[in-house]
């Protein structure tokens, strides 16, 4: 540029067009924010529920390559329930892996982001004209100005287009990093775990749990509303209630453990829990079920109609009846803990979830 015509035998100097450069990469390589920028959401805070009254028991050992897994529980029409499941280590071990993030990862693409950012400027720098102009009349010099201004604009203009690409790129990686390991944009600040995502890719690894649930439903013959609450009173009650905490080792788990390696682990909190549950009903094609997600804790519906007095939410015009999967209270579905509770009468609303497989 021309510094405004008033010097006009001098282009800007090098050191104000490279401050003004840096100022423009400080401010692109700040959309999204760091790892550190991002706020991470986490439900798995206790319920304020209090210990039911069923017989439970759990069972847990490793067999050869596999988990035997027994869980002991009574069902909401006071059958006393069991159920014995073998679980391949290798399904707990993939469930593991594949969930949670590590800050080196991050680092990492922060890292290529500003050296593509500063390859990008030096390599303009080095296009770039900038120095004095001569001329033999003031007629030629104005004319040799606006072509090298023509030119610096338009190396500028390639160099805006770069850099905004290359910012996509970032938030484009970035995005797929957490949808990598599990997690979410819930929105441009914050991150989540993948509810529906998480018991979509592990509803497989959980068959053998459904399986084992096929069998008491054929045995007893229950109805898909037995079928719910059988699931529901053993991972309420067979399996404490424990917050695995935001992280595991170098890990970013966002105090939610894989369903595989919580059944086998035999714990979870809340939205952990869901996922126990939603993984294993899922199998059934013709259950229809979401997550909801209030602050400081995580729940689930099962669309059906609902008795007098029960507790559900419409999502699409369908009613879902709520489920407390925390525990270790026994509530039947329909049924619902002190902090729903509350947070229902407030008249505030739920971030519905669809699990779909």
């Amino acid at each position: 540029m021309t510094n405004g015509g008033r010097t006009p035998f001098l282009l800007a100097s090098a050191s104000s067009l490279y401050v003004a450069l840096a100022w423009l990469t400080w401010t692109m390589s700040q959309e999204p924010p760091g790892p550190a920028g991002e706020r991470l959401e986490s439900y798995g805070q206790a319920s304020g529920m209090v210990g039911g009254d069923a017989t439970t028991f759990q069972r847990i050992r490793r067999v050869g390559a596999d988990f035997s897994v027994e869980y002991g529980f009574r069902n909401f029409n006071q059958d006393e329930l069991s159920v014995a499941v073998r679980i391949p280590h290798k399904d707990v071990q993939a469930a593991a892996d594949e969930f949670g993030f590590k800050d080196r990862d991050f680092t990492a693409l922060d890292q290529w982001y500003k050296k593509a950012q500063d390859g990008a400027i030096a390599r303009t720098k080095d296009l770039y004209y900038t120095g004095k102009v001569t001329a033999d009349n003031q007629a030629a010099l104005q004319a040799k100005l606006a072509d090298i201004k023509r030119r610096n604009d338009s190396i500028r203009a390639a160099l805006d287009i770069t850099l905004a690409d290359l910012a996509k790129e970032y938030r484009e990686r970035r995005v797929k990093l957490y949808a990598d390991s599990g997690f979410r944009y819930k929105d441009a600040r914050t991150v989540e775990v993948n509810m529906p995502g998480l018991i979509r890719k592990n509803a497989r690894r959980m068959a053998p749990v459904s399986l084992a649930f096929s069998g008491i439903v054929e045995g007893k013959e229950y109805g898909m509303e037995e079928l719910v609450g059988a699931v529901t009173a053993m991972v309420q009650t067979s399996i404490r209630y424990e917050d695995p905490g935001l992280q595991a080792g170098e890990k970013t788990i966002g105090g939610v453990l894989p369903p595989p390696k919580a059944f086998t682990l035999g714990q979870g909190d809340c939205d952990t829990k869901t996922g126990v549950i939603g993984c294993i009903l899922i199998n059934w094609p013709n259950l229809r079920l979401v997550g909801l997600a209030i602050p400081g804790h995580y729940l689930m519906g099962v669309h059906r109609i609902p008795a007098k007095g029960e507790y559900f939410v419409e999502h699409e015009g369908l009613p879902y009846v709520m489920i407390e999967s925390a525990g270790p209270a026994w509530l039947p579905p329909g049924t619902v803990g002190d902090l729903t509770e509350n947070y229902l009468r407030s008249g505030r609303l739920f971030a519905i979830q669809p699990f779909k497989f």
